[in-house]
């Protein structure tokens, strides 16, 4: 059975609970009317308190209050339509949820491998500096030993030369 059904049966019996009420009502209203009439009016009155049928006049048979219960289904159906409307909202909800974080993920997976990237930059970096350092330290030395080395060759030549004579 059908949310909507088990509404619908729902209603159904209230409405004839509603019913039971409303003619329980109207006859003990009738009763005390008549009796009411009796006592004022002036008419006899049998053992229940009731006039006699000849004397007793019918009451007019109230119309049931149909456009109420109607206006109830009204606005139950229009309760499960937004109902139903909101759980197609939350479905289109979840799936662009879903959507997102699936880009998310993605984001940040490049964000890691970005990271890793530029910690693999500074390592580099690092070491480029490191290098230089030490190139400029060998170009300094060089630069020292050609001094020495220079007087040594011409402390050579000026012996060979010496020798030559």
């Amino acid at each position: 059975m059908s949310e909507e059904e088990n509404i619908d049966a729902y209603l159904s019996s209230r409405e004839r609970e509603h019913r039971e009420n409303q003619n329980q009502t109207d006859s003990e209203s009738s009763v005390s009317g008549g009796v009411y009439r009796a006592v004022v009016e002036g008419e006899e009155t049998n053992e229940a308190g009731q006039t006699p049928p000849s004397t007793v006049e019918e009451p007019q048979p109230q119309p049931q209050p149909q456009p109420r219960q109607q206006g109830k289904r009204a606005s139950i159906r229009k309760i499960q339509k937004s109902m139903s409307d909101v759980s197609k909202q939350l479905e289109k909800q979840t799936t662009q949820i879903n959507k997102v974080s699936q880009a998310v993920q993605g984001l940040q997976k490049q964000t890691k491998s970005a990271q890793r990237q530029s910690e693999l930059i500074n390592q580099i970096r690092s070491q480029v500096n490191q290098i230089q350092r030490q190139i400029t330290q060998v170009q300094k030395s060089i630069q020292k030993k050609p001094s020495t080395a220079s007087v040594r060759k011409s402390t050579k030549k000026n012996t060979s030369k010496k020798k030559k004579k």
